[in-house]
């Protein structure tokens, strides 16, 4: 029987559709706001991290990003035309609005709301709300409402800035593509005995290597660890052995890059078991996770996809309740 997880991941070529039919531009929050603020837990924190990335490319502005759950002995900065998004699936994240009791009633009149759910408390506070288009998530893991985070954070950048988004009509087809690319039997099978893994991500794709970590850790138990590429040089190589797992994300065109090629060249000669998430093959990978080429701005999204699909494989090799994870529920609204 398939679970709830994979049904989820199988139904995001289905649901990048209709994120890409939505209509956003009526949106009274979107007037040129002078800076933005991104408030969110878990998966959709890791949306946020990589929209930090878009919208200070796409419109140039600061850009900060807030981990409500770490918001002890902090409180959110009132900015003068700052537009405060806040990302909660469920829309009930006890966290975020204990995050936010303290800002002004100014403050709270430039509020975006993004979840998957109607009538929440996020609704309530927010003076505008979108409702991601992902249906319910039956499956602890979140898959196919992280992706319409994403999207619809993308969505949000390029129409701030009346940005032509003709680029991102395919994702629906590569998201598609990647899913049917991906071969992840083999990969799971090598990973299977072990207790720890890494995966790497620079710049855009480092929130993607957090949200494939946090994956891991969820479905497999698997004590995972995401990095950025340079950053894991910095100490964290120490950790490498002969047969550690290494999950390396590269951009395209990487193998033409010196200083990439030498750090993946170092691990591998400590010994790692090193799986390129690529749209590109190279020798100096074991095996690797295929995504189609892209454009930049929507790699986070088509990189994520095999990092869903390892996991799923790795959960259900080891025999593990993929949907149903132990200590963990789908929200934490208390």
């Amino acid at each position: 029987m398939s679970s709830e997880m994979l049904k989820n991941i199988l139904e995001q070529p289905e649901i990048a559709q209709r994120c890409l039919d939505m209509d956003l531009s009526l949106l009274e929050s979107l007037k040129n706001p002078d800076s933005f603020q991104l408030l969110a837990c878990g998966s959709s924190y890791h949306a946020a991290l990589v929209a930090q990335f878009w919208f200070e490319h796409l419109t140039g502005k600061l850009t900060m990003v807030f981990d409500a759950a770490n918001m002890v002995d902090r409180q959110i900065r009132q900015e003068k035309n700052n537009l405060l998004i806040l990302l909660s699936q469920s829309g009930t994240t006890a966290d975020i609005f204990k995050a936010v009791e303290s800002i002004s009633p100014a403050q709270k009149s430039q509020t975006l709301g993004i979840t998957n759910r109607s009538n929440t408390p996020l609704h309530k506070f927010c003076t505008q709300t979108i409702q991601t288009p992902a249906g319910e998530e039956l499956a602890v893991a979140a898959t196919k409402s992280f992706t319409s985070q994403l999207i619809l954070l993308l969505k949000l950048g390029l129409s701030i800035n009346s940005v032509k988004d003709s680029f991102i009509e395919s994702l629906s087809e590569q998201i598609s593509d990647t899913i049917e690319s991906c071969k992840t039997s083999i990969i799971a099978t090598n990973i299977l005995s072990k207790n720890r893994l890494i995966i790497l991500g620079d710049g855009i794709n480092y929130p993607i290597a957090l949200e494939g970590s946090l994956k891991m850790k969820e479905t497999t138990y698997i004590s995972s660890e995401g990095s950025s590429l340079g950053t894991f040089m910095h100490g964290p190589i120490a950790i490498i052995e002969p047969g550690f797992p290494v999950i390396a994300i590269v951009k395209k065109g990487f193998s033409k890059n010196a200083e990439t090629l030498k750090k993946l060249e170092r691990l591998k000669a400590y010994g790692a078991y090193l799986v390129g998430v690529s749209s590109e093959t190279h020798d100096i990978f074991d095996q690797v996770l295929q995504v189609p080429e892209t454009n930049d701005l929507l790699a986070p999204i088509i990189n994520v996809i095999p990092l869903q699909l390892l996991a799923h494989e790795i959960a259900k090799q080891r025999g593990l309740d993929i949907d149903r994870p132990r200590n963990l529920t789908k929200s934490i609204d208390q």
